[in-house]
Order: C-alpha cells, then structure tokens, then sequence
C-alpha cells in the first residue's frame, strides 16, 4: 500500500543551467519553487543542481540547497534526476519530520527547475497518481514524438512511451529505497496538462511564459507585494516625469508630473509607509520636485544599489521589505535585490525580465499613485489614507 500522502510528500528541485533564466522577475527555477513551497511548506522543498550553484532568488527564498552527490549513474545518459535524488538523500533530506511526527517522509515529487509554469495543485496530481499506480513510481510530461528516458536511460523511438521527456516525477521513498538497485528505474507515464510541462528552453519559449506569468500577475497585481511594506523607493526621470525634458534658449530645464502623483504620495505617507526618490540625475529639478511632495532624496547617485542599501541599513529597514520602482537599465540591480521590484508600463525592455510588477500606467502619467494604490489596497486601507 503506498503511504505517499501531501502531508508526507518532500520536493525535489533539479536546477538545471536554464532555470537561471529570469522571467517576470524572477527565475525559472524560483517560480518552480514558489510553487512547491505554496503546496508542500519551504521546510519540505529542497533545490539540487549538478555544479553546487543556485540563481541568487533561490537562495533568498530559504528551501534546502542539496550539494552535488559523491555518486554519479552507472549509465553515460543517465537522468540527472538520479543524481538529484541520491544527494538528497546523502544530505539528510529522508530525515526531516513530517507534520504528523514521523520520523521519514512518505513520498517525494522530483521535478525540473525549468517548468516556470507549474503551481500548487499540480503537485496534488502527481501524489493521486503515485498512489494510484501499481508500483508507486510515476513521470509525467507532455505528449510527444522525441526521446524519452526508460530505466534511467535516454532511449529513442516514438512509440516507448506516450509521454516525454518526463520533467515530473512522484515516487513512493518507501518502495523506492527498497530496491536493489535503485539507481535503474521505470516509472509509469502519466500525462499532466500541458500548461505545467512548458519547459523554457528558447526565447520563443521564454516569450510565451513570460505572457502566461504577466497574465497571472495582473489577476493579482498586488499578490507580489512583501507581505509587509516596510519603504517604498522611487526612480525620478521616467517615473515621476515623461523621461523627456524640456529646454529653453537659456539651458534650463523643465519636466512633465501628474499632479495624481502627489495625491497618492500623501496618502501612502498618511498610512505610515516611509519613502524615497533615489536618482542618478544631478539637477535641481529632482529636489525641487522632492521637496514639494515632502521625501527624502538621494540625487545623483551613479551606482545605486550600495546607496540604497546603506539607506535602508541607517533605518532598520530590510531589502525583502522593500518596493522599488523603477523604468531603466540602471534600476536593474535594485528591482533585482528587493522584494517586490516594479517598473512603469514604458519601462525599457532590458528591465522586463527583473520586473515583478509591470504597472499599466506610463511614467509620469499616473504610475506613482498607481503603485501607491496598489499598497493601499494590499495593506486594506485603500478607502482610509488620506
């Protein structure tokens, strides 16, 4: 009788080279595990890749980070799932306590780092379909005509079976450790939708499931906002202004705002929330602009991740807990290093990949108040502040 159950079952991560790609902010693989830990706890989810290296947002997100195993398969081909499998294993993963107080846990669902697009209830699939099969080992991918692995080898031909590559996989840990030789295994096909299968492996691939991830994300815009807010930081040119400027035959300058804005500054000011403008421009507009919407300002900063995080450092405030709104290739690394990174609807395209949030509104023409809104209304005080 097969003991796999969701309150027993560990996952197994396989970060392979691909799931570093970035897609709606963060990579492949941290979508993956996003997932995971939504169905299964961080607790019981686990990462392994073949070289001991982890994209940086799947290190911050607090899963166990399995290490290369000293095995290696027997086969030339072999599934890396094996590999990923026996390091778990070595490390100490069979041991971690299950919410009912056994000692080991019951199943584990092994899948790859490269399927951004798989979410929670997926994983309920591969556990019914565990327990339902004859030997308690079942893969899962999409239905195809390309090779597939048989017995932990890559084999080819169309007809070995009606699923492949499998890029999922539930076992049962209790019959699998049984075996005599658990490094060659079979496992039934099933087949899981088609949606959760989409392996990124081009920039076609990347296109699409970037599309699929904007599509989630705007049915819950704010779902990706920190849990709590602790400060929210602005760009300036391109955010509060068109990014054009004017100039007159005397050389100053002169720049667009929506008077929005400001409205929703004093209103997230009026919620507690601290702010502000981190700019690499040096002109006076910039503070003069700050000044009347009363924030703080840091201007001409060239590098502005290390100013913002001796900012935060000053103030006790923590990266995680930060929202940073941005629109251009140099707000790349701080949309990147803090919780939530947001970046207005005509944001260059080299930041998109980083983003977790696009807003609708351009800069200049309503994104501030936008993205103040949104804070708000997460916070459930959209209808009080102000």
């Amino acid at each position: 009788m097969n003991v796999m159950s969701e309150s027993d079952t560990a996952v197994v991560v396989v970060a392979g080279m691909g799931s570093a790609r970035m897609l709606a902010g963060r990579s492949a693989a941290r979508w993956v595990v996003d997932a995971a830990v939504e169905w299964a706890g961080a607790e019981r989810v686990w990462v392994w890749s073949d070289r001991g290296e982890f994209p940086d947002d799947v290190v911050a997100s607090g899963v166990g980070l399995v290490a290369p195993a000293s095995w290696r398969p027997n086969h030339e081909e072999a599934s890396p799932y094996d590999s990923a499998l026996r390091a778990w294993a070595e490390q100490g993963g069979p041991a971690v306590l299950g919410p009912d107080g056994s000692s080991e846990i019951g199943g584990i669902v092994l899948l790859d780092g490269n399927l951004p697009l798989i979410e929670a209830e997926d994983f309920d699939a591969v556990v019914s379909a565990v327990r339902s099969s004859s030997g308690g080992l079942v893969m899962g991918g999409r239905p195809t005509g390309n090779w597939v692995w048989v017995d932990g080898v890559r084999q080819g031909g169309r007809h070995r079976c009606v699923v492949g590559p499998p890029r999922i996989f539930g076992l049962d840990w209790t019959r699998y450790r049984a075996m005599s030789d658990p490094s060659v295994w079979s496992a039934e096909p099933v087949g899981f939708s088609k949606e959760s299968q989409w392996a990124v492996e081009d920039e076609i691939d990347c296109a699409a499931a970037e599309a699929v991830l904007r599509a989630r994300q705007a049915a819950d815009r704010g779902a990706c906002l920190p849990e709590r807010v602790e400060v929210v930081v602005f760009d300036f040119d391109g955010v509060f202004t068109d990014n054009k400027v004017t100039l007159t035959e005397e050389g100053l300058e002169s720049a667009r705002c929506s008077r929005g804005d400001g409205m929703g500054i004093d209103r997230l000011r009026a919620a507690g929330v601290p702010m502000l403008i981190l700019s690499k421009e040096p002109v006076p507009i910039v503070m003069h602009r700050a000044k009347k919407l009363k924030l703080e300002c840091l201007h001409g900063i060239d590098d502005k991740l290390p100013a913002l995080k001796a900012w935060l450092g000053e103030r006790g405030y923590s990266l995680a807990g930060t929202v940073y709104l941005g629109n251009d290739v140099n707000d790349y690394a701080c949309l990147q290093a803090v919780g939530c990174g947001v970046v207005v609807a005509d944001a260059v395209p080299g930041v998109l990949p980083v983003a977790d949030m696009v807003l609708a509104n351009k800069g200049g023409d309503g994104a501030v108040r936008e993205l103040c809104e949104l804070i708000l209304e997460r916070r459930g005080d959209a209808g009080e502040a102000g």
